[in-house]
Formats: structure tokens, C-alpha cells, sequence
């Protein structure tokens, strides 16, 4: 069974649509594009009966943006398409990336070992090391899956290391995409993938080098405006400020810390 590469793209952003199809193209790759829901086309009601808005509110204390709920129902698509073709998993890519030498690489390690870990809940994290947050990351080299020489995905150590985030480009399993499926409705943002391990025992693994490259300014897009306005509408009074200085500041100090201390010592423990 050939390997399923799935494109996330809104139908209006036709030049970051027609990149990616490209860059696809130009690999000689199979594909298909999944139109994205559109938030700014959709009713709020729409938007939020696919949402349990106590359980959002619980796993990070604010109500999803409206994009960000659109992004969570796009790749809910996927994982349905994942089920109902029977798929062992699939790569779901978003329209913004840029694909590196590694890609190739990646899609025959998946096309090779696709059936052997289908019923594993698994996520093989593409870009994670193309953003900024990769220098808090801890990986383990014990239990490394490789293929050859060039790539390897490693697990990120748990207490040690920051948090992955980002839905830019992953490999998902097919069990993987079924525990995804289990919440009937969206309980977080679609990148929350520690909230997934906990509730569903599953992994997530760090390509290194990263088969694929996600653009470092993305103040302009979407879901960062309005997770930025979210945020901000949180802080209705002086005590909500205070508490949200504290907390910017206290995740600055723990980044010099896993930077300076932590990741060192994790190193020499675990590595």
C-alpha cells in the first residue's frame, strides 16, 4: 500500500497551496488536498458544536479562537480519511512548509515500516526542530528509530525537555489517528500532543534532521493573531496581568534552565 500525503490547505490561500502542490509535484509524489475549514466562512455556532468547551477551558485555561478550531477540525478530517481508507497511517502536511533533501528519505522509511507500527498510537514529528522552542528540547538516543545514517526520530525526555508543538507536517499512525478521534469533540488546540500521550499511552517522536522547514516568522498568520487576541482578552483586571506577567517571566527563567542546566544533566543521564 502506497504511502497517504495528505495537504491541509484553506481554499483562499491559493499561492501557499500552489507551493506546496509544487515542491509535491516535483518529488513525484502522490497527494491529496484536504480544503481546511475556514473559520472566517463558518457561523461561531458552527465552530463551537464541534468544541466540549469545559474540557478547552481545563487543558489551557482559555476558549479556542475561532482559526484555532478550524485547524483542530482540519486535521480531525484527516484522521478520518486515515480510518475510513483503511490506511496504516498517513503524512499530513500543512501548506506553509518547506520541504528539505530529508523528505524523500522520510517517506521511504514510513512506505517500508507503515504496516509494522499501524496499530502502535504513534506521531512522528516532522519540523519540530525548524522552530525556535528545539533548544529546549531534550532527545533520547536510547530506542532512536532510523533510517540509514541520514534520519533518525527520537523521543523527547519526559520532564526534561519542553513541550513539541506545531501541526506544520507529521506522520500518523493509524491507531494513532483513531485515539485522536476519541474525545467526540475537540478538547484543546490541535498541537496539544502531550494532552494525546497522556490520554491515549501514546509516543511522539523528533525527525533529526527535519525533513521539513517551517517559516520562522509566523505573526502574520491566522491562528497567531488570534490566539494573540485570545490571550489578551484574558486579562480583564489588574490581578489577570499580574498573573499572566508571572507566568511569562516564570517560562523565561525555566528556559535558561533547560538551556544552561537541565538539558546538560539530561544528557549525560539518559543520552
Amino acid at each position: 500500500m502506497s504511502l497517504n500525503i495528505f495537504v491541509i490547505s484553506l481554499k483562499r490561500a491559493a499561492e501557499r497551496r500552489k507551493k506546496i502542490v509544487s515542491q509535491l509535484n516535483e518529488k513525484s509524489c502522490a497527494y491529496t488536498v484536504i480544503d481546511a475549514v475556514d473559520s472566517a466562512a463558518c457561523e461561531p455556532e458552527y465552530l463551537l458544536s464541534h468544541v466540549d468547551q469545559a474540557a478547552v477551558i481545563r487543558n489551557i485555561g482559555r476558549p479556542l479562537a475561532g482559526p484555532e478550531i478550524g485547524c483542530a477540525l482540519s486535521h480531525r478530517m484527516a484522521y478520518k480519511m486515515i480510518i475510513d481508507s483503511g490506511s496504516h497511517g498517513a503524512l499530513i502536511l500543512e501548506d506553509d512548509v518547506t520541504l528539505t533533501p530529508k523528505f524523500e528519505m522520510a517517506l521511504s522509511y514510513f512506505s517500508q515500516v507503515g504496516h509494522q507500527i499501524e496499530i502502535r498510537p504513534e506521531v512522528y514529528h516532522f519540523g519540530a526542530l525548524s522552530r525556535p522552542y528545539a533548544r529546549n528540547l531534550v532527545l533520547r538516543r536510547r530506542g532512536a528509530k532510523s533510517e540509514g545514517s541520514g534520519l533518525c526520530f527520537r523521543e523527547p525526555v519526559d520532564r526534561f525537555s519542553s513541550e513539541v508543538w506545531g501541526t506544520c507536517g507529521y506522520y500518523i499512525t493509524k491507531r494513532a489517528a483513531e485515539c485522536m478521534l476519541e474525545p467526540g469533540k475537540i478538547v484543546s488546540v490541535a498541537d496539544h500532543w502531550s494532552l494525546w500521550m497522556k490520554r491515549s499511552n501514546g509516543k511522539l517522536y523528533v525527525a533529526i534532521p527535519p525533513p521539513i522547514l517551517h517559516p520562522e516568522e509566523l505573526s502574520l498568520s491566522d491562528i497567531e493573531k488570534s490566539r494573540y487576541i485570545a490571550r489578551n482578552q484574558e486579562y480583564k483586571s489588574s490581578h489577570q496581568m499580574i498573573a499572566g506577567f508571572y507566568s511569562r517571566v516564570v517560562f523565561r527563567l525555566r528556559a535558561k534552565l533547560m538551556i544552561y542546566v537541565i538539558r546538560p544533566l539530561a544528557r549525560i543521564v539518559y543520552e
